[in-house]
């Protein structure tokens, strides 16, 4: 009887030995899990030092630098005009590229290229359509903060329409290159890639030296409005 007992306590401790090596150590645990150890070393700690450690790992890491150096945007919006042209020609869609360098995280230079899509419906007649291309450069200001930035920028260049269509309406210069100045205002709202920003902005142009109308004595000026994305190399 003893030898037997003897043998069953071998099979058991066998056994136990076997379920023991089967449980993976501490190493081997899975991601999140917690060992025997930490658990107890909770269940151990005083109220206190539990609140300590969920402070820490509730903590979130701060979101990495913005990069700043060249940038490229593109955005797309409306152009509008708001001198006698409003009366020819209606809201159209605007679409624009910049390509800028920031000196400073605070201040880029850059320049730039647009073009809307337009037509004369508002005159009697048959509608003849027509785009207006802007090519420019300028310096943009920026308040950087966490999370977004707001902006400001001055900008000058020239601009034209595709065809003569607008001479006969009295926009004598219109299909020649003629300068522009304007100014926009508007925000970027930095993504968890510090690489990326969705840019808002609007703004006015003065088109007068190549838009005026000789049958008005009104300065030509136009809206502009878009939303788009920004890259940071």
């Amino acid at each position: 009887m003893a030898q037997a007992g003897f043998f069953s306590f071998q099979l058991v401790a066998l056994t136990a030995a076997g379920v023991l090596l089967s449980v993976p150590s501490h190493g081997a645990q899975e991601k999140g899990e917690l060992s025997e150890t930490e658990i107890i070393s909770w269940l151990d700690a005083s109220p206190e030092e539990k609140a300590d450690r969920e402070a820490d790992l509730s903590e979130v890491p701060p979101p990495p630098p913005r990069h700043h150096g060249f940038t490229i945007a593109s955005d797309i919006g409306a152009l509008g005009h708001l001198g006698d042209l409003k009366n020819v020609s209606p809201a159209s869609p605007w679409l624009h590229m910049l390509v800028g360098y920031e000196v400073f995280s605070w201040a880029m230079v850059f320049t730039s290229a647009d073009v809307a899509f337009s037509d004369t419906s508002y005159v009697e007649g048959p509608s003849r359509a027509f785009a207006m291309y802007g090519l420019g450069g300028g310096f943009r200001l920026t308040i950087p903060m966490s999370q977004m930035g707001i902006f400001a920028q001055f900008d000058a260049g020239a601009a034209k329409v595709s065809q003569d269509v607008l001479t006969t309406l009295g926009y004598n210069k219109a299909h020649e290159f003629a300068p522009y100045f304007g100014g926009m205002l508007g925000a970027e709202f930095y993504q968890i890639n510090p690489r990326y920003a969705l840019v808002a902005q609007g703004g006015v142009r003065n088109l007068n030296a190549g838009f005026d109308s000789i049958n008005s004595t009104q300065v030509a000026l136009a809206w502009l409005g878009s939303a788009g994305l920004r890259y940071t190399f």
